[in-house]
């Protein structure tokens, strides 16, 4: 059993807020989703690899610039 503090439930905890601002608005970009969920730009793009590489997500590379 996770502990409430642990890396992978705050991990899960991420992914969850990430899949559920992605349920209210389906198109968002990144940074859309950083701002919406609070979380930072490097935690969400790496929840969207994850997410996209285990099937759960499709993502169309755009042209944004790199901060």
């Amino acid at each position: 059993m996770k502990s409430p503090g642990s890396t992978a439930s705050l991990r899960a905890a991420n992914q969850r807020r990430v899949v559920n601002a992605l349920r209210v608005r389906r198109e968002l970009s990144q940074a859309e989703i950083a701002r919406t969920t609070e979380l930072a730009p490097a935690t969400v793009s790496n929840i969207v690899k994850e997410l996209s590489a285990a099937g759960f997500l499709e993502f169309e590379r755009g042209s944004g610039r790199r901060g």
